[in-house]
């Protein structure tokens, strides 16, 4: 036995030509020197302290299915050898508890094409020790390493082919290791430890994996990867700097593909620092029932920045966006998101849909501090049944909507929002709580365009739009080229120290303010607009100064003014009746004269018909009032006055056609003499000269047969000066759907004649009898209808109300001219009267 041994293949008195001879010989911790050369051999070291080192270009290499080198129990040194398999096995076997150091060697595992093995290059497990030093490892068909119940270290290693594995309790180290293009990933570990410092991987699968594991990682870079990053499942991972950057590029073949950056699931505790994550076509981040804490990260040009599921808790800390296709981040599921101290600069790019910057659903909370969001076509902030928001030292800069809650609790501190698009504000179905806030320069792109069948700007025109919310404000400023605030659908505002550049306008809500202060009003120069039944008390903080003011009869409004607000002629657009004149609390306001009903009450009032008739009529006179309004405001409505009268019980419109006719005269839509009827022209030149005025189109088979008319009728309907009526009977619209599906479309409204209900006949006989001065008791004729309609309907009950008209009309007249000589009292009248009405019910029964 000799402390050292030289192997070569040539040589006349050489005596050892193969390793294993100079293995054998030597002494237990001895050296065996390699010659260049080529050995096929396949070593195994059992139980001893050896060194084997190569002398040149050593490879090592055998076809048969038995490793190249297999350890057990050994304590081995190999340096400056390349270890080729070639065989259906291990290149290295390292088993029992081996000590192996490996040194400038290159460890090749088996090579055949379309072939995936078990069998890893390198092989280390049961409690062995291996440390692999400026080495290559390939792993064509199977892992470049595999470690189990074992402690690796790798330091200045490339690695190429399959990537590593760490399991069943191995604890893997890594320095400045190179890994390129492995096929499925670059580190595996499950149940296992990772310590991995500057990594690098181009190309491949994954870079890391854990499952069940944990693992600290310092400088790692990523550059087109075929899928994710980093996968962490069960896991505990620590990241210090890295880049990941061209990640999932099989989405670039694969369209449904998506693999983020960071895919985080399961429980998992995820931390990363300095962290830079860019270029790629899907999300940066996403997170699954996990911990995040994500500080000094910068998230360039990816579809979403990051994604929150499943009771998730995530932490971001000095975090940079920008240039992201969809939603910086968008969390759901119970989660709680913590954002502080971070930048989100043009994240979302430009869509026809609104993606938030920030999106929050299904309750969990979210915690916004120190952090701006600017330069978005969308809104800064979307919260829908969030359970709980807190915003601290926020600026939301040039965004569609500083922040809309839905069905959430918002609590905020020293907002500052300006430059929006639309609104400062949007709360809807939800309670908030805002203080020292300051919000400028909203509605850069808006108009004062309105909603339907209301007198109050649309959400978009108001700074802070509530709806169906309580609000409590305190020490805010608006400075909004439109409307300060907007309240509607039963709201509540509970505010204090005020600074209002806009109006305010109410509907059918409460407002509370002290110390309010009004700036500038630019464009309506109305302080307050409260409707449908809206109560307003406001303490302003200089009493002495003047108000305008816009109400509805069934609004109040209460203050401290020394002056009586003035008041702005506005319609009643509720249909409730008039409540007692408003109160001032300083002083009271001085007493009016009864104002004449405007015409749209008049209009309402006197519409008879069936129900549908009744509400399209209400809708649309309303429209068109508003619109007038609007008009002489110098303000544009689109706008088209398309109706559809269905015809299911009724055959004769004529009375409805001629009452709409009327009305719209009334509401100087159309002029005189300006009503035309299809049915009644001799040409379709008669047609063509139309431009403005009501147009009855009551025979359907014209449009079904006359592909001029039906082009020129969908032409017609551009033109807002001209009301059109279109009637028929089911089978009739049913196949004028079919002939003419574009005409259907421009329908705006819709209305159904069917057999009048007791209560139509009630009502409709109430208006006539009031027509005629009769003094009667409209609950007794109600009632006396009800009792008496008919069990069967039949085609005479469209007549009922008139001829129930006619028989009391007969009967009270001869009963008055029996007693013409008495002067009758009211009650009297009302009493014969009520006898009469119950004699003509019975006698149209």
């Amino acid at each position: 036995m000799e402390e050292s041994v030289v192997v070569k293949k040539g040589g006349l008195f050489n005596k050892y030509r193969t390793i294993q001879q100079g293995i054998d010989a030597v002494l237990d911790g001895g050296t065996v020197y390699i010659e260049s050369g080529q050995y096929t051999e396949n070593l195994v070291v059992d139980g001893r302290s050896i060194t084997l080192k190569g002398k040149g270009q050593v490879i090592i290499s055998s076809s048969s299915n038995v490793p190249l080198l297999k350890t057990i129990d050994a304590a081995v040194m190999l340096q400056g050898i390349a270890f080729q398999q070639a065989g259906h096995t291990n290149a290295i076997y390292v088993k029992e508890t081996s000590e192996v150091n490996i040194e400038g060697c290159k460890i090749e595992g088996e090579n055949y094409k379309d072939v995936k093995t078990t069998y890893p290059a390198l092989w280390i497990g049961l409690e062995s020790k291996v440390h692999v030093k400026n080495s290559t490892l390939i792993g064509h068909t199977s892992n470049s390493l595999h470690t189990e119940e074992s402690v690796v270290t790798i330091e200045n290693c490339d690695v190429k082919g399959v990537g590593i594995y760490a399991g069943l309790g191995s604890r893997l180290t890594a320095e400045n290791l190179v890994i390129k293009n492995p096929s499925n990933y670059g580190i595996f570990a499950k149940e296992a430890e990772l310590n991995l410092h500057e990594v690098s991987m181009t190309g491949g699968g994954v870079a890391v994996i854990l499952e069940d594991s944990k693992g600290y990682i310092n400088s790692l870079t990523t550059n087109h990867t075929y899928r994710d990053v980093l996968r962490v499942d069960h896991s505990e991972l620590t990241v210090e700097k890295s880049e990941m950057k061209n990640f999932c590029e099989i989405k670039r073949k694969d369209e449904k593909a998506g693999y983020p950056a960071v895919y985080i699931k399961n429980h998992s505790i995820v931390k990363l620092n300095n962290v830079d994550i860019h270029d790629s076509l899907f999300d940066g981040i996403q997170v699954y029932q996990s911990q995040l804490e994500l500080s000094n990260a910068f998230l360039k040009k990816l579809f979403m920045g990051i994604y929150i599921r499943e009771q998730s808790t995530v932490k971001l800390e000095n975090i940079e966006m920008t240039q992201l296709d969809y939603n910086a981040v968008s969390v759901a599921g119970q989660s709680n998101v913590m954002i502080k101290n971070s930048l989100f600069d043009h994240c979302v790019n430009e869509h026809e849909k609104n993606y938030p910057v920030i999106f929050m659903k299904e309750q969990g909370s979210l915690h916004l501090e120190g952090t701006t969001i600017k330069g978005s076509l969308h809104d800064a902030v979307y919260l829908d049944g969030v359970q709980n928001t807190y915003l601290d030292d926020v600026t939301f800069d040039a965004v569609n909507t500083g922040v809309y809650i839905q069905k959430s609790i918002l609590n905020a501190n020293q907002l500052t929002i300006k430059n929006c698009y639309k609104n400062a504000l949007i709360l809807q179905d939800g309670e908030a709580d805002i203080r020292n806030s300051y919000l400028e320069n909203n509605n850069l792109n808006s108009s004062a365009t309105y909603e339907r069948n209301s007198d109050i700007p649309k959400a978009v025109d108001a700074a802070i739009s509530i709806a169906n919310a309580k609000v409590a404000l305190d020490s805010i400023e608006v400075i909004d080229k439109t409307a300060a605030i907007s309240l509607r659908e039963r709201s509540s505002l509970n505010a204090s120290s005020l600074q209002l550049s806009g109006g305010v306008f109410s509907m059918d809500s409460t407002i509370d303010i002290s110390y309010l202060t009004f700036r500038n009003i630019e464009k309506e120069a109305v302080h307050f607009k409260l409707l449908r039944g809206t109560a307003a008390r406001v303490q302003f903080d200089d009493p002495s100064v003047r108000v305008w003011l816009a109400k509805d009869k069934s609004s109040r409004f209460s203050s401290n003014l020394i002056h009586s607000p003035n008041m702005v002629l506005t319609y009643d657009f509720t249909g409730k009746e008039a409540g007692p004149a408003p109160v001032n609390t300083a002083i009271s306001f001085k007493k009016k004269e009864p104002q004449p009903k405007d015409k749209e009450s008049v209009q309402m009032e006197s519409l008879i018909g069936p129900t549908a008739y009744k509400e399209m009529m209400k809708k649309l006179l309303k429209e068109i009032t508003l619109y007038k309004v609007r008009t002489t405001q110098g303000i544009s409505m689109d706008q088209q006055w398309g109706v559809l009268w269905l015809q299911k019980g009724m055959k004769d419109l004529t009375p409805f056609f001629e009452q709409t006719r009327n009305l719209l005269i009334e509401a100087e839509l159309i002029k005189e003499n300006e009503y035309f009827r299809l049915s009644e022209m001799p040409s379709l030149s008669d047609l063509d000269q139309i431009n403005s005025g009501l147009l009855w189109v009551d025979q359907l088979e014209k449009i079904e047969n006359d592909t001029d008319l039906m082009a020129l009728l969908e032409n017609k309907f551009l033109n807002q000066n001209l009301v059109i009526i279109i009637s028929g009977e089911e089978t009739e619209i049913n196949q004028l759907k079919h002939f003419a599906p574009k005409l259907m479309e421009q329908l705006n409204y819709k209305a159904v004649f069917d057999f009048y209900t007791a209560e139509e006949t009630a009502e409709i006989a109430c208006q006539i009898l009031v027509k005629h001065q009769f003094v009667f008791d409209s609950a007794f004729l109600k009632e006396s209808i009800k009792d008496n309609y008919p069990a069967s309907v039949d085609e005479h009950i469209i007549q009922w109300p008139e001829e129930i008209v006619k028989s009391i009309i007969q009967v009270q007249s001869e009963r008055l001219l029996e007693q013409s000589e008495l002067s009758l009292e009211k009650e009297q009248i009302i009493s014969l009267t009520q006898s009469d009405i119950l004699k003509g019910i019975m006698a149209v029964e």
